[in-house]
């Protein structure tokens, strides 16, 4: 068999030998050599086939790639593609003058040599391959291609490759014509490249980015600049020198844009839902014929269960054995970006391989100086050097390659979640909507989207960590035989041991994710209805929920950190662990129990390669746990119903516009009773139709069954033509009221002030600072509730639809407002009276002048008739205008008589008011509300904005309450830090640093320990094995190198430990601190600041403080420990290398001062960008009805992603920025490695083993300084949200709650007189008075009704009772007190008041009656009694225990207000404010809640601001 195999050796050899013309392909005694020759055959085969083979062989995937990929614009047959063109001929031209010398002077310029087959085939292979690049080239300019790595790659390999012919041909005696020519090939080659540095364009005239002005450079680049990620300097030197301009700021990447990246996913889970429903066919039919069964239901979600009650709550019984089958988000991910992964991680692997070729190097050098002799080439020794150090760049490329694939797949992952989440939120039913709140809708979408980001960060090494540790096993069994195998025994308990901690881990993190969810619901709750929080001083109650639920997170969170400290004792520890092992089984097993140096060191350098791979475990985990867990959170979202499309028929031409036939609805499916019954309905075209009834009879179910709303569960429903909507609940958005109206139609100037004069906005315009480009602040909040709907009016008016859907829009305006809006609007003299309407309404006095009424009565038609119809006979509808006309018995005649004479004249006479909120002042003092980042909706209504540019730039100052939101600039500021540390404790951190500098010098002394272990004359002397004083020698050295071992494990477990546990406490303290500061803040704060800005915080950056930031710190805190340790030991060992050092740490230095701004400034600024995703997102939620009723869903979509990307552009910019520091930072590491070899190798003091230990370290640095940088700058972007929620953490506080030493009597106060004497305030510092030297006194028991113009200061006044405004001057007493001189809560607790808008919280009917538990349940019920609320709730199976909803969702709006009342009995003081109370809600419960106020506070001081004159007409003033 031997004989077989040296015979077919030979035969090979004989082969080559002939084809290369009878010299040897490598020949030692030439190549070793002081100056080495290389064989005329080696340079003919391997060095002309090498990078041709390359070529040839990724042309394929290459083709398959640019063919199936994105097509482009075809580039034009440029100068660039000339020059590259003219170069491959010329070089073709020399390869054959090469080959015409060789003819005529002979091979290698020896007339006695003739030319070889392989020189005739290298010729062959040069001259196809060349002119194969032609051919790519231009394939490449047909597909729009700019730049390829394949022919960069091509013609770098050509230079390397060449370069030994090139020293082959310089080393000849003599030179002819074929050296010449050769040299003039290498220019060309050379030159070639050089043109391959740059990227083909498209010509500047006639061309030019359309939809993209201003594209982003890494569409542009070359090659060499995304591989240097030198595109992204020009943005690092603006950075650098603060001249970054951020509205100029590129746009987003076309491979990142939410509208490339959105529909791939969303195109994945529709086909999963497609999958499902075929899986579901397939289960039917299997099951249809074993047994007989009613069958599967489905959702639009493509979610099918059996059609029971029990299934769809999502609980199963045992005898039940059919499953749900629900698609998979999971899945999705993995169909869409399986390949992108996979892309990312072959970069990753192939570094991970190079980086394992660094030891065979290393084993190499340790040999050569250990046989060093005069026979021993020189260059050898360089060789290594260069390999070592070529290896260690490509190696870095591949990496910062890979990385920066990796973290562009997580960008477009969270791009594409966020579009998905969005898309869903516009279809999701009323059941989905009450399953979750708005807050924990919106915590899907800014940190579990987060969180799948950065789970992808480490993910290549799924793959990576196996096939390092396969290789290094490997290395390992060559080096050190069966200790190789105690080795891997070591990896195969560590790794279970961190897979068990990681299971642990997911069930903290489920927890920690529901916990969250939990916090920011109740958060954006009590944010939303702070100023209701504040007047009944409730601000303790929510403040002790949130912070119970925070005290659980913090456990959570507590535990997970002792999870991970251990998990990091494995990782970071696991190299000594199995180095221990491996010298221990190795001196144990060898006959003379002796170590070596090459064995040493060399596997000391291949586990210092295992040991980082290792190190990322706990990083690895804990994204793949955090990762799964948040994808299962937004699946679970997915899942939810959506609304049924086909609920509603939408046809184009019909006899009615509006057909409702026997149909029944309900807001679920499985729903025991419909909400409506047996509708049938037929509107004509043109007609005017009321829609009327008592409190929850249907009226407002009806509308959302004719939108599509409600389940059909049988009947009919067709709708002809567009269709508009005003909202009980005007929606108003964050935008200019002009844009409100719009939205998103084309500005028509004549059409527009006819709508503005119809819907009696002109005067509104005078008023606000701004007119109709006055930026509308969220939820509306600076416009009163007659303004949203008039504003929801005007914009279903200029929308021009064909229906018209009106749920009761006069409820909330003035009577003469009433009067013209029906008049010019919605009557049959009105804008409308061509087209469709059905009118929700309570207002009785409009009802003759419609065509026809509906009358409902739980929840069924029971009247259809003219007016004068249903009057004629005593049914339902004439008991309903009774009701409303009748004068309650109770009154004095003479009041009566004035009431009926005011409901005769109410047409014709007004006490003035237009609107019910008092919150809108003059232009001087203009209380107007503008987003924090300005998001005007300039590209999405391009028209509009470009009109009325009348309004000056003065006046839109004036406007604008809220500023844009700003970062913070230059470094972080040394408070910040000294505040975090403080929070940590200061012990703390001195132990944490203490305890790592510790660990990293035992690391260093027991790396030493091993060079005196092997240099030991006594141990080298393997003769004197076996005796007393060796054995006791290898047994000490063998037992110390373990004390140190178990040392290293207690320190820097203690160090971990400290750090982690105290940053969940400082992340606990801060989150305490902001939101104590928050709730203290004065009612100013909450007007200028965007509720999405303040959730931000909330959300994002505490968990970015909770998670990231002890990530980061972790990386950071065993990084920069490694660098220092790395230079101590080069320095140690060869001190030579201090001379290099200097230079490239100041250069390093200057690298990492000169990125930091930029890492700084792009975080900042994407946190800034963050907001307005999350207020656009918030405002779609609570506004999908009417977006769907609108069918303009697709323009939100544009919107959002539009939001999406300009976020993502700037992550985009941090990650590239990383990775650019990240390559030029290894590169400078790489040097350090080269350096310190080359000194370790002229230096003729060093043995092998010192060698060895520097070399070892010195590669080390090259991960080390790429390291610390992504640790410096992930710290520096993470404890940038430290620095937000800091800046919270001191506010401008609010008076004290409670003055110790000013409480007032317990009994005040007793009679309730008020007194105003000359007072006077303002909403803010700088800003005019809104009231002016009131003086004004109101007796004890009085009843006193306030009135007066929009503007005119009414609200103010209730809001200067309460202290929501302070005083400017002048003071306000109650019963002789002054309120000034007393804590907040001690007087918001004397004082009683019923709002406008009825602010409910998610939770408990009795957590909103009494959160402080201090009345019994007597005491509650007797409150629910006198609100008209106790039969309700008496229904009610949870009866007090009954869930509210998010904002009282779960009840109607007059029920709401009802709760209010319920709520104002039940803290009933001396003095009751009505601020509007009634405005908003309709005359059946504006009856209810005046007769309760009149039996029950008939012996308060009453101050009443008033809207319907009726309501103060029996007020004493």
């Amino acid at each position: 068999m031997a004989g077989n195999e040296t015979r077919f050796r030979e035969d090979t050899i004989d082969l080559f030998y002939d084809f290369c013309g009878g010299t040897l392909f490598w020949d030692p005694a030439t190549i070793e050599k002081q100056e080495p020759e290389f064989s005329l055959c080696f340079l003919d085969t391997v060095l002309v086939w090498a990078p041709s083979l390359f070529l040839w062989i990724s042309t394929p995937i290459f083709l398959v790639y640019i063919l199936n990929g994105k097509s482009y614009t075809p580039l034009p047959f440029s100068k660039l593609s000339f020059a590259k063109s003219c170069t491959t001929f010329l070089i073709i031209s020399m390869v054959i003058l090469q080959l015409i010398f060789q003819e005529h002077n002979g091979y290698a310029c020896d007339k006695t040599m003739t030319i070889s087959p392989a020189s005739y085939t290298a010729t062959a292979v040069k001259f196809v391959t060349f002119l194969w690049t032609i051919a790519l080239q231009h394939i490449q300019r047909r597909k729009g291609i700019k730049t390829s790595g394949l022919p960069f790659s091509f013609w770098l390999l050509m230079i390397g490759f060449e370069l030994i012919p090139l020293y082959s041909h310089a080393q000849r005696k003599g030179s002819c014509g074929e050296d010449i020519v050769f040299y003039i090939y290498y220019i060309l080659i050379f030159v070639q490249f050089i043109l391959h540095c740059f990227a083909e364009q498209h010509n500047r005239l006639g061309y030019s980015h359309m939809d993209n002005e201003n594209p982003c450079p890494d569409e542009d680049c070359s090659v060499l600049s995304r591989v240097t990620f030198n595109w992204l300097t020009p943005v690092i030197i603006k950075c650098f020198k603060k001249q970054l301009n951020i509205p100029e700021f590129w746009n987003n990447t076309s491979r990142l844009k939410a509208d490339n990246v959105g529909p791939l996913l969303e195109n994945a889970w529709n086909t999963e839902i497609r999958r499902c429903e075929k899986l579901r066919n397939v289960m039917e039919k299997s099951r249809n014929k074993t047994e007989s069964f009613t069958g599967f239901k489905k959702d639009p979600n493509g979610i099918m269960s059996e059609e029971t009650p029990l299934l769809a709550s999502g609980t199963h019984e045992s005898s039940n054995d059919t499953v749900p089958i629900k698609p998979s988000l999971y899945r999705a991910l993995f169909k869409t970006y399986k390949w992108l992964w996979w892309e990312a991680t072959s970069f990753m692997a192939g570094s991970e391989v190079l980086w394992l070729v660094q030891p065979i190097v290393l084993r190499y050098i340790i040999q050569m100086i250990e046989n060093s002799g005069p026979e021993v080439a020189e260059w050898k020794g360089y060789f290594y050097a260069l390999t070592l150090f070529l290896v260690l760049c490509i190696n870095s490329f591949f990496y910062h390659i890979s990385f920066h694939h990796m973290l562009t797949l997580g960008l477009k992952i969270k791009a594409s979640l966020i579009c998905l989440i969005y898309k869903k939120a516009l279809t999701m039913n009323k059941s989905g909507l009450k399953a979750r709140t708005v807050g924990e809708i919106v915590n899907l979408m800014s940190v579990d989207c987060q969180r799948i980001q950065d789970s992808f960060m480490f993910s290549f090494y799924i793959v990576c960590i196996f096939l390092i540790l396969i290789i290094a096993v490997v290395q390992l069994w060559d080096l050190m035989g069966v200790a190789s195998l105690g080795g891997l025994a070591v990896i195969l308990i560590v790794l279970p041991l961190v897979c068990f901690i990681a299971t642990r881990q997911y069930i903290l993190q489920k927890e920690l994710l529901r916990l969250k969810g939990k916090r920011i619901k109740i958060l954006n709750e009590v944010i939303s209805g702070i100023k209701v929080l504040k007047m009944y001083a409730w601000e303790p109650s929510f403040m002790k929920r949130i912070q119970a639920i925070r005290a659980s997170e913090i456990n959570c969170l507590w535990k997970y950190a002792l999870y991970t400290a251990t998990s990091i004792v494995f990782a970071v520890h696991s190299p000594f662990m199995i180095n221990f092992i491996l010298i221990l089984i190795y001196v144990l097993t060898s006959p003379t129990h002796s170590l070596g140096a090459e064995e040493t060191f060399t596997a000391l350098s291949i586990l210092n390669i295992i040991r980082y791979p290792i190190a990322l475990c706990p990083f690895l985990v804990n994204g793949a746990v955090q990762g799964f867990v948040s994808i299962g959170r937004i699946q679970e979202y997915l899942w939810t119903e959506d609304i049924n499309e086909n609920n509603v028929h939408r046809v184009k031409q019909s006899d009615y516009p509006v057909i409702i036939e026997d149909a029944d609805f309900s807001w679920s499916v499985n729903a025991e009773k419909p909400t409506l019954s047996d509708i049938n309905l037929k509107v004509n075209d043109g007609e005017l139709v009321a829609v009327v009834g008592t409190v929850g009879s249907g009226k407002s179910s009806l509308i959302s069954a004719c939108l599509g709303e409600m389940e059909r569960l049988r009947g009919r429903v067709t709708i002809k033509g567009k269709i508009a909507y005003v909202p009980q609940e005007a929606w108003i958005q964050n935008m200019t009221l002009r844009d409100n109206i719009l939205f998103g139609k084309n500005y028509q100037e004549k059409k527009y002030d006819k709508v503005l004069e119809s819907c009696a906005l002109l005067p509104d315009l005078k008023i606000l600072a701004g007119g109709d480009m006055t930026e509308i602040g969220e939820k509306g909040i600076n416009i009163s509730g007659g303004q949203k709907q008039r504003v929801s009016l005007a914009r279903s008016v200029y929308n021009n639809a064909d229906v018209y859907f009106l749920d009761d829009p006069l409820s909330a305006v003035d009577s003469h407002v009433g009067k013209h809006l029906f008049q010019n609007v919605i009557g049959n003299n009105g804008l409308l009276r061509h087209k469709t309407r059905i009118l929700v309404t309570h207002g009785v006095h409009w009802l003759p002048m419609v065509d026809r009424i509906v009358v409902l009565s739980d929840g069924v038609i029971s009247e259809i008739g003219s007016y004068e119809e249903l009057m004629s006979h005593n049914g339902p509808f004439a008991q309903f205008l009774q009701q409303y006309l009748q004068e309650d018995d109770e009154d004095d005649p003479e009041i009566q008589d004035i009431k009926q004479t005011i409901r005769s004249q109410i047409e014709v006479k007004s006490d003035g008011g237009m609107t019910s909120e008092d919150d809108v002042h003059s232009t001087s003092g203009g209380r107007i509300r503008r987003r924090s980042t300005r998001y005007s909706t300039t590209s999405q209504y391009s028209t509009s904005t470009k009109k009325k540019e009348s309004v000056s730039l003065a006046t839109e100052d004036h406007s604008r309450l809220t500023v844009d939101e700003t970062s913070e600039q230059g470094a972080i500021k040394s408070f910040v830090l000294l505040t975090y540390i403080k929070a940590m404790t200061v012990l703390a951190v001195i132990v944490v640093f203490v305890s790592m500098s510790l660990f990293q010098g035992l690391n260093i002394f027991s790396n030493f320990w091993l060079t005196y272990w092997t240099e030991d004359e006594l141990l080298k002397n393997v003769s004197l094995s076996g005796t007393p004083e060796y054995e006791e020698r290898y047994k000490y050295y063998l037992l110390m190198y373990l004390l140190y071992g178990v040392l290293q494990g207690i320190f820097v477990f203690t160090s971990f430990y400290m750090a982690l546990t105290r940053m969940v406490r400082a992340s606990g303290i801060l989150h305490n601190s902001m939101l104590q500061s928050i709730l203290r803040s004065p009612m100013s704060f909450f007007d200028t600041t965007p509720i999405g800005r303040m959730m931000n915080r909330f959300s994002s950056d505490v968990d970015i403080m909770d998670n990231k930031l002890p990530e980061s710190f972790r990386l950071w805190n065993i990084m920069v420990f490694s660098t220092l340790a790395v230079v101590i030991v080069v320095c140690a060992t060869t001190p030579i290398f201090i001379a290099a050092i200097i230079p490239i740490g100041i250069l390093y230095g200057f690298c990492v001062k000169f990125y930091l701004p930029t890492a700084r400034q792009m975080r900042r600024t994407e946190s800034v960008k963050r907001s307005p995703i999350y207020n656009h997102f918030s405002e779609t939620i609570t506004g999908s009805a009417v977006i769907r009723a609108y069918q303009c869903g697709e323009r939100f979509v544009q919107e959002s992603r539009k939001r999406v990307d300009d976020n993502i552009k700037f992550y985009f910019a941090s990650n590239t920025g990383a990775r650019w520091i990240g390559i030029r930072l290894e590169v400078l590491g790489n040097v350090v490695a080269f350096l310190a070899t080359v000194f370790g190798l002229v230096a003729d003091d060093l043995n092998g083993a010192q060698v060895g230990l520097s070399i070892t370290y010195a590669v080390q640095i090259t991960i080390t300084l790429n390291l610390v940088v992504l640790a410096i700058s992930e710290m520096e972007m993470n404890v940038v949200s430290a620095e937000r929620v800091t800046e919270y953490t001191s506010l401008p506080s609010e008076a004290g709650w409670v003055i110790e030493g000013q409480n007032p009597p317990a009994d005040w106060p007793k009679t309730g007189k008020v007194e105003f004497r000359n007072y006077v305030t303002r909403y803010r510092e700088g800003l005019d008075l809104v009231l002016k030297g009131i003086n004004c006194t109101i007796q004890d028991g009085e009843k006193v009704g306030i009135v007066g113009r929009t503007g005119a200061g009414k609200s103010s006044l209730t809001l200067c009772l309460f202290r929501l405004i302070e005083s400017a001057g002048g003071s306000i007493l109650i019963d002789g007190l002054d309120i000034s001189k007393i804590g907040l809560h001690d007087l918001r607790n004397k004082l009683t008041i019923l709002p406008q808008d009825p602010v409910i919280f998610s939770g408990t009917l009795r957590s909103n009656l009494d959160p402080f538990l201090r009345y019994n349940d007597e005491s509650i019920w007797y409150a629910l009694e006198c609100a008209h609320l106790k039969d309700f709730v008496t229904g009610l199976d949870d009866g007090l225990d009954y869930e509210c909803g998010e904002g009282g969702q779960n009840l109607s709006v007059g029920q709401r207000q009802l709760v209010c009342l319920a709520r104002t009995l039940l803290h009933k003081t001396k003095v009751l404010i009505l601020d509007e109370a009634t405005a908003a809600v309709d005359m059946e419960t504006d009856d209810l809640i005046q007769d309760t106020i009149r039996t029950q506070f008939n012996d308060c001081t009453i101050i009443t601001v008033a809207h319907r004159l009726n309501t103060i007409m029996d007020y004493d003033r």
